[in-house]
């Protein structure tokens, strides 16, 4: 009984955790999308609602390992409509970045189910919605930052006495996106 309320507090206390970290990063990330774009309110606006929606991505991958297609799907929609009306990139570049970045996670998707490994679909979802928002270059420099971030975490995690198996790459995808959406 006193492991289930230790694991229950430690439950709690992650979750706890993550909401802090959330919104605590929603109130740096959208003052710094507005400088980054000249406080444009329909590029804030567009790459606010992207943020919030890798935020609630990164969340839900965390605690599910799993991406929801509620919000990859329509988010690529949006990103392709938004690529056509106001985001820097425009529609070719955004249609380019879907493919491109959802086409590199489905190859890698396919490698690692070869290999007999574990592996979902949502990742590769994620990756098309990046890219839509952000453009073929955006969604190289984001899966570049992902790298950087994944490997930096792992070994923080590694560090601190974390798990060693697999863990969820959508925080890491979406790391990396607002990255180079902020660095440009």
């Amino acid at each position: 009984m006193a492991t289930y309320v230790l694991v229950g507090r430690r439950h709690r206390q992650a979750h706890n955790a993550e909401w802090f970290i959330a919104v605590g990063g929603m109130a740096l990330l959208l003052p710094a999308t507005g400088l980054r774009y000249g406080f444009d309110w329909q590029l804030v606006a567009a790459y606010g609602s992207f943020t919030l929606a890798l935020l609630a991505v990164t969340l839900i991958d965390l605690r599910t390992q799993h991406i929801p297609l509620l919000i990859t799907v329509p988010g690529t929609l949006a990103g392709l409509v938004l690529g056509w009306w106001v985001l820097p990139s425009g529609f070719g570049l955004s249609l380019v970045g879907l493919i491109f970045g959802g086409g590199v996670l489905i190859a890698a998707t396919v490698v690692e189910a070869a290999r007999s490994k574990e592996v979902g679909g949502g990742d590769w979802k994620l990756s098309a919605m990046i890219g839509a928002f952000l453009g073929w270059p955006g969604i190289i420099a984001a899966l570049v930052f992902t790298g950087v971030f994944g490997v930096a975490g792992a070994l923080l995690l590694k560090r601190w006495g974390g798990a060693g198996g697999p863990q969820a790459l959508g925080p890491w995808l979406s790391a990396g996106a607002v990255a180079a959406m902020l660095i440009g």
